[in-house]
Parts: structure tokens; sequence; C-alpha cells
């Protein structure tokens, strides 16, 4: 039986004291152990860490607070700035469904969709970074214009702690092929929780900030919670994905990881920490680890948890807290600074969030003549200012509804910036 092995590349682990231990012994053991036997104190809040991978520095990043009593949120998602999206089935399937599940098996992209298409090109290719080599890793999805979402072991093991010098993030590979030659980043900073890194893989979810804001033009997902079991019983779930080697119950079923696949259904385990479907244990691959779960009407994209075992298809879920603590590091964590164009053309947007306007300072000593462009979060345009000289702007609400924009400031066809604007 080929086995997957729920560490990425990694075929052994330390993991709450226990010795080294082959994988091939024990399949998946240890990862069900990660998502159900959790003790009840590491459902407080914990505290992130922020790892700097090419200064090899850790910041510990306090907790958030929160409403306990708030029973859903999420974060917002977009279609980015190359536009063209493709829709998404809410109907239950009803084939190449996986024996005993309402969960298809996983099939190429490419049959259902434009990869190049959203929220498709939302799913990122991780490849480690190793002594020089890239080597296959696991599966992320964007969820905002720089920030990757995965899980912890796809960077983390134990034993060894980082298990690459780096990570590179490739959005929409697929058939061994970038989607463009500009579109792949390498990441600069790891997020995950302090109890994972000191205790072991216990909230098996991580995030990884990009180099570059691929975001701003492949779009991202939401990421979100519900406290509301029926949410998860009764909506079609979806996941793309870049799978490795055979599936765990399918050895004759080889992938090679250069290829973007897709399934979806229904799912129907829940827990406080997991969500997953019965009997689905070859839905699951190595190099899947990390793909999001989620959810979408065709006018909201959300991931509610990220794989992590091919056990019952389990997927590490996003609660309450984990929400808001990963929510605190892409809206004041995730702000993107051109390394080129910054130190002559600084773009600075406050207050933001705001209610009715925002004030835009930008360093402009040559007074040129720039362009402000305002994009909702489907892409679409809806505000072109010609001929903004001088150092500040104020860029009035005028009637948008509440939530997120995209706002690129550039001078004839070279950008300065983009920034998000939020209206509440």
């Amino acid at each position: 039986m080929q086995i997957i092995y729920p560490f990425g590349l990694e075929k052994r682990v330390h993991f709450l004291g226990f010795a080294q231990i082959k994988l091939r012994e024990i399949g998946f053991l240890f990862s069900a152990l990660i998502v159900l036997n959790v003790p009840a104190a590491f459902a407080q809040p914990d505290t992130l860490i922020e790892y700097d991978v090419r200064n090899k520095r850790i910041e510990i990043i306090p907790p958030v607070g929160y409403n306990i009593t708030e029973d859903s949120n999420s974060t917002s998602c977009s279609i980015g700035f190359m536009g063209s999206s493709s829709l998404m089935d809410i109907n239950s399937p009803n084939q190449n469904l996986h024996p005993n599940t309402t969960f298809t098996s996983i099939a190429r992209a490419a049959k259902f969709f434009d990869v190049s298409t959203y929220p498709a090109r939302t799913s990122v290719k991780l490849f480690g970074w190793l002594n020089d080599s890239l080597v296959h890793n696991c599966s992320g999805t964007m969820v905002s214009e720089n920030i990757v979402l995965t899980a912890a072991h796809c960077i983390l093991n134990q034993s060894e702690k980082w298990l690459f010098d780096s990570v590179l993030a490739v959005p929409a590979f697929d058939n061994g092929v970038f989607l463009n030659e500009n579109l792949s980043s390498m990441v600069e900073k790891y997020y995950i929780f302090k109890n994972t890194f000191d205790n072991g893989l216990r909230e098996d979810i991580a995030l990884l900030k990009l180099r570059n804001p691929l975001g701003f033009d492949v779009g991202w997902q939401g990421i979100a919670y519900n406290n509301d079991t029926s949410f998860f019983e009764e909506n079609i779930f979806h996941k793309f994905s870049y799978p490795i080697s055979s599936t765990f119950t399918n050895i004759d079923r080889e992938f090679n990881g250069d290829t973007m696949y897709y399934q979806y259904g229904m799912i129907d385990f829940f827990s406080t920490r997991a969500i997953g479907v019965l009997n689905g244990h070859g839905l699951g691959a190595s190099g899947m680890s990390g793909s999001s779960l989620f959810y979408s009407n065709n006018e909201y994209f959300h991931s509610y948890g990220v794989l992590n075992t091919g056990v019952n298809f389990m997927h590490f879920l996003i609660d309450q807290n984990i929400f808001y603590q990963f929510k605190n590091i892409i809206e004041n964590r995730s702000v993107y600074v051109n390394p080129e164009t910054n130190k002559k053309h600084p773009v600075f947007v406050f207050p933001n969030p705001s209610a009715d306007r925002v004030c835009v300072d930008l360093y402009n000593p040559d007074n040129q003549n720039l362009t402000f462009e305002l994009y909702n979060v489907q892409g679409q345009k809806l505000r072109t200012l010609e001929n903004i000289s001088g150092s500040r702007y104020f860029l009035d609400r005028a009637g948008l509804p509440s939530g997120s924009y995209l706002l690129r400031v550039h001078h004839n066809s070279r950008v300065y910036e983009t920034k998000r604007v939020v209206f509440y």
C-alpha cells in the first residue's frame, strides 16, 4: 500500500515527544493525531510567530482580541487585474464520485476550467528551495495580494524545524508551465502559531508572505469561519491542488506534481478542529497538503480549511481564533512596498479603513502628472483620475458600497504602487 506522506517530502517526523519513526510504518497516524487529539487548552487564543526567511529571525506577534459571540466572518476576496472568471458548480455532483461519498475523485482542472481564470488561478504550486535546488512541496491558495494559505507541515518539521531554505510560489501552474513568466515569487516570511513551533504540529495551518504581490494580478480568495455546522452540511465545497504521488487507496494512479487538479462535492465530517469526508481515504495524495477547501456562491470565494491528511480527507479548520489572528496578518502585515519605486514614489493611504474618504500621500517632488485607477474586487475599473500632481490627494467614497478596493497609481505605463483601500 502506498502511503501519502503528510509532511510533504519528508518521510520521518518527531511528534509530541516520540522518537524518530518512519512514516511508512505508521501511515497517517500522526496527521490524524494533529487534528483530533488537541487538548482543550489549545482552543484559547494563541500567539503567532513571524519567521523572516532571509535573515532567519523570529518575531513574536501577540494575539488580537475578538468578539466570541460572533458566529461567522470572512476577509475580502478579489478577482484581480487579470479579470476573467469561471462559474463553479453549486449543485451536488453525480459523476466521478469517490466510492461511498458525494465528493468527486481528483481530475485535471483543465477538463473543467480554463486554469488561467479566477478562481482556479488562485491555486498555488509550492516548491521547496533546498541546497540550490527546487523540489516538489505542497499546495496553497492566494488569500491576499501577497499572502498564501497552506499547511504548517509544508514548511515545518518538528525534528528539523524549517524544511527548506525558502519556498517558491507559482499560481496557476499547470502541465509544467507557468501561467506567466512574471507570476512567481519567493516567500520572504512564514506565519505559524507558536504552539505549533514549540510543541508539535498542533495547529497545522500557516501563512506565507510573498516577496511579490501576485494577488494583484491573479486575485485571491478570502478566509472565513462559520460556527454553524449546518453551513458545512448544506453547501458544496471545492478544491484545487497539485498531487505528487499516488492516492492512498489507488497505487496505480501516479501524479508528478506538475499539474493542477480539481474536485468538489459535499463534506460529512465535522469537529471543532477539522472538516472532511468520511470514507474519503482515497481523495488525497502527497502534494495536496495545504490546499484549501473553499465555498463559493459564484460571488464570494472563501477558504475554510487546509488539507493535512488523507484520512477522511481531513482539513484543519479555520476556527474563530485562527481567523482573527490570520486576519490581523492579512490586513496589517501584508502591506506591499515596491523595492524599486518606493524610494522615489512612496504612496501612503490613511485613514484606512475609512468611512467617507482617504488621504493619498505620495512623494512627488517633480510634480509629475500621475494617474489613479480604482478597481473593485471583481477587477472592474470604477474610476480613472488623471493629471494628479503634488504630494496629497483626497479620494472621496462618493457612494461606493462598503468593501475593499484596489487603487493603482501610475505614470505613463509604469506602475508605482497598488494599494488596498477599505470603506466601511
